[in-house]
């Protein structure tokens, strides 16, 4: 039986570990750990798996805030765990743009046509993530000048040449890097940026964490946020045609982490009973 002497030890260091935020799970060390080194704020999530990282970076042209989490997945289509950003752009709430894992787009499609088919369904389930009904949606557009990521990425975009715009250029040359061999996005895995409400989100399943994967996906959403802000400021469109009847998802957009407090932005997380999505 361990003595007193160093039960009162381990007791003290856990607490101590609580009190710091800092996580006894190895891979939430490791997002600890690259949040302190960058100058960043780390939270554990209470009953949770992950972590949240509030990011800020200072420069002569402003300060930058975005929001880092890393856990269990909030969609039903990314597998294992899920690494997610998100920032405010300042867009206009009409830009919607959905990049998207060629491969999981074609996943999606085949779980929603099974959806209906099975349940014969003749009208859209608003419970639906937006990205699922996007793809029925929004027309599919060529990725201009990038060839290598057609067979990868699926672009849609209800305003002809805003999506265009964004990716071509900069973006689509980093996208291309992130492919390639010792890229974060080697492999294919499931993974989606979105601009929707005037903000960029990053969805990537991310079973292991690395120093590397960390600022690999950080750099790709920065660039892929000052893009947004450059080349997606002046773009407005009109409503959606034939939704009036739907109602907005806006709480399974991005939902914090339980455990945390939301931020004042952030949809309500879903309450007892519910599932999350």
């Amino acid at each position: 039986m361990p003595q007193p002497a160093l039960l009162g030890g381990l007791m003290l260091e856990g607490l101590k570990r609580w009190i710091s935020g800092h996580p006894d799970e190895p891979q939430s060390r490791v997002l600890s750990q690259w949040a302190r080194d960058r100058g960043h704020v780390f939270k554990t999530v209470r009953d949770e798996r992950g972590g949240v990282v509030e990011c800020r970076n200072e420069s002569p042209g402003g300060v930058r805030q975005w929001r880092l989490e890393w856990g269990r997945p909030q969609r039903r289509y990314i597998p294992g765990l899920e690494l997610r950003l998100r920032e405010e752009l300042g867009l206009s709430g009409d830009v919607q743009i959905l990049l998207i894992a060629r491969s999981l787009a074609d996943k999606m499609e085949h779980d929603v046509f099974e959806r209906y088919t099975e349940a014969m369904q003749t009208h859209v389930d608003t419970s639906m993530p937006e990205e699922m009904r996007w793809l029925a949606m929004f027309p599919k557009l060529t990725l201009p000048g990038h060839k290598p990521l057609r067979s990868h990425l699926q672009l849609l975009c209800p305003i002809p040449g805003a999506a265009e715009a964004w990716i071509s250029g900069e973006l689509g040359h980093a996208l291309e890097a992130a492919y390639a061999i010792g890229g974060v996005l080697h492999g294919d895995p499931p993974f989606l940026m979105q601009v929707l409400r005037g903000r960029l989100y990053l969805r990537l399943s991310a079973p292991e964490l690395t120093p590397a994967l960390l600022d690999g996906v950080n750099s790709l959403f920065a660039l892929a946020a000052s893009r947004a802000r450059a080349d997606l400021a002046s773009v407005a469109q009109p409503p959606e045609p034939h939704t009036s009847g739907w109602h907005s998802s806006a709480p399974t957009a991005w939902q914090s982490l339980s455990g945390l407090h939301p931020s004042a932005d952030a949809p309500p997380v879903p309450g007892p009973g519910s599932k999350g999505r």
